[in-house]
């Protein structure tokens, strides 16, 4: 056992653990004040006016982790499984344990979080195997009679005859008293009916006179709950600071796959084991985490995103994730759309503020964006392996499809939805916001999700922050602009949101995918730090956006120009310049017809590793090549 793990054990809790709260508030967003930008106008508000139906958890997931559990419960893991814990944790304890064996295992399996640098707190997972019924049963008979001891187990586990809903269980209230040594007041929370779903109990003032349950079925009231009445300071001190570190949550979808709503308090430990330099941007933070195997259920991804949104109004910030929540309670799910994981609500209700934190988690794009994946040369964007011309242009041909379908997905939920069902003819309410615009396309809003497997080795793309995302009915798919239309980055910005009296749609998201598309082609074709050229010759313009560009075209298409003709790079610039960068809104391409047409160049696809329409020359490889050769003659 570590040496920190021993001095909980003694009862040296009072310190470390109100350094702990303050540490876990900070891992989270912590603070009001903490290094919040200053500088930041609230935003217009997005929030729509209507939101589809989400799932709150307010048991930080204890349901969902017990479900899993007993489902596996026949088959139950070995010691070589992860989250598992050893055998010995499986078998009942001996009749003649010490009152503090419990005690010893709950402690050894707990973890310093955040690479040890931060909060304490005991993976979910082995609470479940070590608060086993045999377990639990071997330590209150250590303190009560048979029957009785009995009879709180079925408290803390459920019996197998009436098997309660799993929420309704006592296991975490049980560990948080075999830490303190408290066992044997456990009748008294028996008594007041109170189970880990109502876990945790905060203080209404920092003298912990009074503690109270935040939980739904007490309606708000911070009634002083009666099982700690004639409890001391000392004890309510104690039962407060260690059920923190023994609640960490458990963050899963379950069997229904709907995106959960964590509604947590700010003091909670977040059972991240690693935690990356934030990275801000206007409205929000970002910073990479990993966690820890036996609190989540997302084992596909090594590691996540964690989105906070500033805290400098809250009521802005409330408004803006739940506008968020609504696109992806909207959206299809699709490969080339970034998934939402779960949200997070903290609560700071002890302290009578009302600057809750609102946060997201996503799957953690290793490749970073678009931005990054062009400070790579295009022949050595996959390490340990060669890329040719043939594999990068179909490999862009493929992700710029699988991209334009993910938008028309979103341009047109209805019609997605039909098509998966295979329905020819469907009827279209003009009252049912069906017609999604993302309004925030740009290179750092297309994340690489380089781990993803992949034939060529080179990941995915996926379409993300759907922050300015709007959804619209059938008559108001087309609107003036308004302040919240001009929120996108200038550089992709449709002419008619600059031209006054302009009108906003979807086709603002096919021109700002097109301004993407040709950067994508510039650097496929001129290699890195050609994108940069791009944008200074565009700068010579009064205004970076790209309405002036057939020069640069034109100097594309003559260097991937060949004697066999037309090949996917000249067509495929063709067609952003001509159909997506279309100045005139009423003429550009739509993003179905689109697709259609990305998937006609796919359909051209050749085992024939000559086929002139995709080897066709790339200067960035022949840069490469040369670059080679100097150096071998060197």
């Amino acid at each position: 056992m570590s040496l920190e793990a021993r001095n909980i054990a003694e009862g040296s809790l009072g310190t470390a653990l109100d350094a702990q709260n303050e540490r876990n508030s900070k891992a989270i967003g912590g603070d009001n004040n903490a290094d919040l930008p200053v500088a930041i106008e609230p935003r217009p508000s997005v929030a729509p006016s209507t939101y589809s139906k989400s799932v709150k958890v307010f048991d930080y997931g204890l349901s969902m982790l017990f479900r899993r559990e007993r489902r596996n419960s026949s088959t139950r893991p070995s010691d070589n499984v992860p989250g598992s814990m050893d055998k010995i944790l499986q078998e009942p304890l001996p009749e003649e344990v010490e009152p503090t064996s419990m005690k010893s295992l709950l402690l050894a399996a707990t973890v310093y979080g955040l690479e040890g640098k931060c909060c304490l707190w005991l993976p979910a997972s082995e609470l479940y195997n070590i608060c086993s019924r045999a377990n639990v049963l071997s330590e209150l008979k250590t303190i009560f009679p048979s029957g009785d001891a009995d009879r709180y187990a079925d408290y803390v586990c459920g019996s197998s005859d009436d098997r309660k809903p799993d929420a309704e269980l006592g296991q975490r209230i049980f560990a948080i008293l075999v830490t303190i040594s408290e066992l044997s007041t456990l009748p008294c929370f028996v008594k007041a009916g109170l189970r880990d779903k109502h876990l945790p109990f905060l203080s209404t003032d920092r003298s912990f006179q009074h503690l109270y349950s935040p939980s739904p079925e007490f309606q708000g009231r911070k009634e002083p709950l009666l099982c700690f009445a004639k409890k001391t300071t000392f004890y309510k001190r104690n039962f407060y600071q260690n059920q923190w570190w023994l609640n960490a949550p458990f963050i899963s979808r379950d069997s229904d796959n709907e995106v959960k709503e964590y509604q947590l308090q700010m003091a909670t430990a977040m059972p991240w084991t690693s935690w990356g330099t934030p990275i801000k941007s206007g409205f929000s933070e970002v910073c990479r985490v990993e966690i820890h195997e036996g609190n989540h259920t997302f084992h596909t991804h090594k590691a996540f995103a964690f989105k906070t949104l500033s805290r400098i109004n809250s009521k802005q910030a409330g408004m803006d994730f739940r506008a968020e929540l609504y696109v992806f309670m909207k959206m299809r799910p699709h490969r080339h759309l970034l998934e939402l994981c779960a949200t997070f609500k903290f609560e700071d209700r002890e302290h009578g503020t009302a600057a809750d934190l609102y946060a997201f988690l996503f799957p953690w794009a290793d490749g970073g964006s678009l931005t990054n994946l062009w400070s790579k040369s295009p022949s050595a964007m996959v390490p340990n392996r060669t890329v040719t011309p043939r594999v990068l242009l179909f490999w862009i041909a493929k992700q710029c499809h699988g991209l334009v379908t993910a938008l028309d997905s979103l341009h047109d939920i209805h019609r997605s939805a039909s098509q998966r069902a295979n329905v020819t003819r469907i009827e279209r309410m003009k009252t049912t916001e069906n017609y999604g615009i993302h309004g925030d396309i740009k290179p750092a809003n297309i994340l690489h999700f380089s781990q993803i497997s992949d034939p060529t080795g080179m990941g995915i793309l996926k379409i993300a922050d759907f922050g300015l995302t709007d959804f619209h009915t059938s008559p108001s798919r087309t609107k003036l602009v308004d302040d919240k239309t001009l929120m996108a980055a200038l550089a992709y910005r449709a002419p008619e949101l600059i031209l006054p009296d302009g009108y906003y749609s979807r086709k603002v998201d096919i021109w700002a995918l097109g301004c993407v598309f040709s950067q994508f082609m510039t650097w496929a074709i001129k290699d890195v730090g050609s994108v940069k050229k791009f944008a200074t010759a565009r700068s010579k313009e009064k205004e970076d956006t790209f309405f002036k560009t057939k020069k640069w075209f034109d100097d594309l298409r003559a260097k991937v120009r060949s004697s066999e003709g037309e090949n996917f790079a000249t067509e495929f610039l063709t067609l952003i310049q001509q159909d997506m960068l279309e100045v005139l809104r009423t003429k550009r391409i739509a993003s179905d017809k689109l697709a259609k047409k990305l998937a006609a160049f796919l359909s051209k696809q050749s085992d024939q590793p000559d086929d002139p329409y995709w080897n066709c020359p790339l200067p960035s490889f022949r840069s490469k090549v040369q670059e080679n050769a100097c150096c071998i003659l060197i």
